[in-house]
């Protein structure tokens, strides 16, 4: 239980789009009041794992939380990460923009086969700089997505452990720029929070 706490609280604190979500003070957060055409649909099946927010900032791709709590970090850090459609900051100062015009424009997903798949876990192997794949590594998938902001063109790669996430390269510039993220959730989760707070102390 004191792990749970410490997660939530770890959320509270990083996640200010997360927070706002839980407390109900942005408003629409779920996008339910978005204008018609402005919402696009995250296809099956990783419609499962990743959601689509309207911020205060503009549209996120950010981890669905289902039974337990679960975030996108960046590897071997306790760092939060969202996919923004638009940077930070481009809604400040303009009375013509609203959060919902800084949105994602289409995104897409598919399941990577054959040299696809060959390519995609070499791109793992360069992010986690490490030459061997995990042996429970399973189903990889690509989320491609376009912004309407300068028509941003990102690459989610997602690698399964089981039938859950467990790994993301987040790649921009066809991957000239990009991240590395590490899914956790449960005991996974509740030691790196635990471990980071350690660390701060």
């Amino acid at each position: 239980m004191r792990g749970l706490i410490i997660v939530c609280w770890f959320m509270l604190s990083l996640l200010p789009v997360t927070a706002a979500a839980q407390t109900n003070t942005d408003p629409d957060i779920l996008c339910d009041s978005a204008p018609p055409g402005t919402v696009a649909e995250i296809p099956p099946p990783v419609a499962k794992w990743v959601i689509l927010l309207c911020t205060q900032r503009g549209q996120t791709l950010a981890a669905r939380v289902g039974d337990e709590v679960e975030m996108w970090l960046e590897r071997g850090t306790a760092v939060p990460f969202q996919l923004a459609a638009a940077p930070a900051g481009v809604l400040e100062g303009s009375s013509s923009l609203t959060k919902y015009d800084l949105r994602f424009d289409r995104i897409s997903a598919r399941l990577a086969v054959d040299v696809q798949r060959d390519f995609l876990l070499d791109i793992w192997r360069n992010a986690y700089e490490t030459p061997d794949i995990p042996s429970d590594l399973g189903d990889v998938f690509q989320l491609d997505t376009v912004s309407v902001y300068r028509g941003d063109v990102t690459n989610m790669f997602i690698y399964l452990r089981g039938d859950a996430p467990r790994w993301i390269v987040v790649c921009r510039d066809r991957c000239r720029s990009g991240v590395a993220l590490d899914v956790l959730r449960g005991a996974e989760l509740e030691a790196r929070v635990s471990e980071q707070e350690r660390l701060r102390r």
